[in-house]
């Protein structure tokens, strides 16, 4: 998904990438396997349904 559209230098510019594509993914990215929601959202929504 990320990877094959990135073209890194090294290894660190790789470990950056990585970072920000799970930040992304996991942040930003909606998904519709969870009702429009990204995965942080639904955690919380999980753990704290009285401030949701």
């Amino acid at each position: 998904m990320w990877h094959n559209k990135t073209e890194f230098k090294n290894r660190d510019h790789t470990k950056k990438e990585l970072i920000r594509f799970v930040n992304y993914y996991n942040t930003v990215k909606l998904h519709k396997g969870i009702d429009g929601n990204t995965p942080v959202e639904q955690l919380i929504s999980y753990f704290y349904p009285e401030e949701m």
